[in-house]
């Protein structure tokens, strides 16, 4: 089983800027997750975007990170496999996106929280908007900025 999330990280301003963007899911069974890409699955997975167009180029976290050009948008996907079946609850954060001050002098670790709660066969958004929620940050994860 599989959890997909779109989200598309965009740059309005006539700066480039950095976006040190990393995805991360976490149940209230306790199971934490890391997002991945699944190229195998990419051509099934576009066709769930409800905004998908032919041609649209899809990229994670691990890759969309980096400098944003000016008035540029990129369209991303994070996939999460085998979620606790148990799990009710999902919080997602996505750090990176507040503003460089923020996070760069670690004066405020802000990070933008999505929950979903499971309601019969699908899940229904509860809640989102930028936290000071930090439980994600407790966990060893690869990639090491967690």
């Amino acid at each position: 089983m599989y959890i997909i999330w779109f989200y598309n990280l965009g740059n309005t301003i006539e700066k480039p800027i950095l976006v040190p963007v990393e995805v991360f899911l976490m149940t209230d069974t306790g199971e934490k997750y890391l997002d991945a890409y699944y190229p195998e699955i990419m051509e099934h997975v576009a066709q769930l975007d409800g905004d998908y167009k032919e041609g649209k180029k899809y990229q994670y976290a691990a890759i969309a990170r980096g400098e944003l050009p000016p008035k540029t948008l990129k369209h991303c996907v994070a996939m999460f496999e085998d979620i606790d079946p148990k799990a009710r609850r999902l919080d997602i954060f996505v750090t990176g996106i507040s503003h460089f001050f923020f996070w760069r002098w670690r004066v405020v670790d802000y990070s933008y929280k999505i929950t979903y709660e499971k309601e019969q066969n699908y899940w229904k958004l509860i809640e989102h908007g930028m936290t000071k929620d930090a439980s994600h940050r407790a966990n060893d994860l690869e990639s090491g900025n967690w």
